[in-house]
């Protein structure tokens, strides 16, 4: 019997307007003000974007609660002079997780702000095998040209009984990927088709169950994702929708 994760969030009544500023007259990346959300559980919610001491091209958002408390957070790449950002870490308290409180999607979804206000071309990530399936909900799709994770990635896919077609796939094309190991520009071409592969599996996997398709289709091992910007306005309404939920007075 499955047994899904408690429904703890309640969606605000109220929505909150999101407001942003420039970084100077001569860096014009664009940042949001400190936020706060009204929480069910938790009572007050506040979210900033700090610049990191350590690298001025890092920015850390943070999740804590009324007392100061960190729940949360994310660290992401912003160079001026780049048009990508790059998210490094994201972390969510261990008493948190998986428990429906939801911190991971609200760090999520203030990384896509920044994104979409800075105009970026794509926001790429590395993902940890356990969070394919959580970045996949918000649009990100496979982009692994790393020969030894690529072949990580189609392994899983061709020992998974559950989806017999694919398996079948993902075994023509190592078997394919073996005989032109040598040839580099091969090896790309087949990154793109593995890519596109994985892209279907993930898909499948969470048509059939959204919540727990990480632990009945698992990866073993991690790969590089990214949401561009065109897959970002293609799919406006839905994140239009996400912030919405958790009362965010936001649009893409």
């Amino acid at each position: 019997m499955k047994i899904l994760p408690p429904k703890l969030y309640t969606p605000p009544s109220i929505l909150q307007k999101v407001e942003l500023k420039t970084i100077s007259h001569n860096d014009g990346r664009r940042i949001f003000k400190p936020y706060g959300i009204d929480n069910q559980l938790f009572g007050r919610l506040d979210i900033s974007f700090e610049q990191c001491v350590d690298d001025l091209n890092n920015w850390i958002i943070k999740i804590k609660n009324s007392l100061g408390k960190l729940m949360g957070f994310e660290i992401v790449k912003m160079a001026p002079q780049e048009d990508v950002i790059k998210g490094l870490t994201m972390e969510v308290s261990p008493e948190y997780r998986h428990k429906g409180f939801r911190f991971g999607e609200l760090l999520r979804l203030f990384s896509i702000i920044e994104m979409n206000e800075n105009k970026n071309s794509c926001l790429n990530l590395y993902s940890r095998p356990g969070a394919i399936y959580f970045h996949s909900k918000y649009k990100f799709e496979p982009n692994n040209f790393y020969l030894p994770e690529r072949d990580m990635m189609l392994m899983t896919i061709s020992k998974d009984e559950g989806f017999p077609e694919l398996a079948e796939r993902a075994k023509d094309l190592q078997e394919r990927i073996m005989t032109q190991y040598s040839d580099t520009d091969a090896q790309q071409i087949f990154c793109q088709e593995a890519n596109l592969l994985a892209k279907e599996y993930i898909s499948k996997a969470l048509a059939q169950d959204r919540e727990l398709a990480y632990l009945e289709h698992p990866f073993e091992q991690g790969f590089s994702m990214t949401l561009t910007r065109e897959n970002l306005l293609k799919n406006k309404d839905f994140f239009n929708q996400c912030f919405k939920k958790y009362g965010i007075d936001y649009k893409v």
